[in-house]
């Protein structure tokens, strides 16, 4: 049996209680079927999901954990919210920010760790808020979406969730977290 899987930076509870406080006010003047992420799966993806023998997961576990060991934590800066990923056919509410340095070699050890190919582009620091289906977003009344935050966190951990697809969207479990050198 396989499991999705796939690898990103947790997020402190104080950035995500700031994201949902931010995020209120942008729920009254979206539509309804906007689906706003939980609390619990904010994260930001280094390894995007691939499709993981259930028996091979703990040996995934303890490459990642030997990759990110020594890693030390580093600062994050969001600088605004919008739509993402494409600006003519948007599909989810984003936030965004310079790509720290350490971020971009962080990944790139993972992706030669796991023996995985770069995805052709460079990386670029997202936070996903919500989701949305593009083909919906004609019947949006704000349709250039843009504000300015100030949103900083440290980057402490690395974490290995599974990912599994549901009508309203992906649930995320944290298989294994692994933590920076401070």
């Amino acid at each position: 049996m396989k499991k999705r899987i796939f690898v990103g930076i947790g997020i402190s509870e104080k950035l995500a209680k700031e994201i949902l406080k931010q995020e209120r006010p942008w729920r009254e003047s979206l539509p309804e079927h906007v689906r706003w992420l939980k609390e619990e799966n904010f994260h930001i993806t280094l390894i995007p999901p691939w499709y993981e023998d259930k028996k091979n997961i703990r040996r995934v576990i303890e490459k990642i954990k030997s990759a990110a060991a020594g890693c030390p934590r580093f600062e994050m800066k969001f600088e605004k919210a919008e739509y993402g990923s494409d600006k003519k056919s948007p599909r989810l509410i984003w936030a965004t920010g310079k790509t720290p340095e350490e971020i971009e070699e962080l990944k790139e050890k993972l992706e030669c760790t796991l023996g995985k190919k770069n995805e052709g582009r460079d990386f670029l620091l997202h936070l996903t808020i919500a989701r949305f289906r593009s083909e919906r977003f004609s019947e949006f009344a704000v349709k250039n979406f843009e504000e300015k935050i100030n949103w900083r966190d440290w980057a402490e951990t690395v974490i290995i969730f599974e990912s599994k697809l549901a009508q309203l969207g992906a649930e995320y479990l944290k298989l294994a977290e692994i933590k920076f050198k401070k």
